[in-house]
């Protein structure tokens, strides 16, 4: 995955773009079903910010609202554009437990270092 963002700057330099399209052209190539992962630290009592939904197969968590000015804003605003948190991305994994959204959000709801496994949805 870090190829094809490498590959769309060169290209975007190549044609003579700006580097506001570079960057676009670096989260568009954050394609579907790339998995990325993301860490946050809840220790000091901030909040993750997002609201989120289980699967239809059980086994992770969408992420249907970012909430401005918590955690994963904030991750957003210094992340690199393919490491972004985008409403629709599913939480596979959080602190290695995965398989079960129930254990997932559980795991959320824990005032802690966080080591986040994410996943572009499916275009279908």
């Amino acid at each position: 995955q870090s190829e094809s963002a490498s590959d769309a700057g060169a290209a975007a330099a190549v044609d003579g773009s700006s580097p506001a399209s570079r960057v676009d052209s670096a989260a568009a190539a954050a394609a579907a079903g790339d998995m990325y992962n993301i860490s946050l630290d809840k220790r000091s009592g901030g909040r993750l910010g997002i609201e989120v939904a289980p699967e239809s197969n059980g086994r992770g968590l969408r992420v249907l609202a970012i909430r401005p000015g918590d955690l994963v804003d904030a991750w957003n605003r210094s992340a690199p554009p393919d490491r972004c948190v985008w409403l629709g991305d599913i939480i596979v994994a959080a602190n290695g437990i995965s398989g079960n959204a129930r254990q997932v959000d559980d795991e959320l709801a824990r005032d802690q270092q966080l080591m986040l496994q994410l996943k572009r949805p499916s275009q279908a």
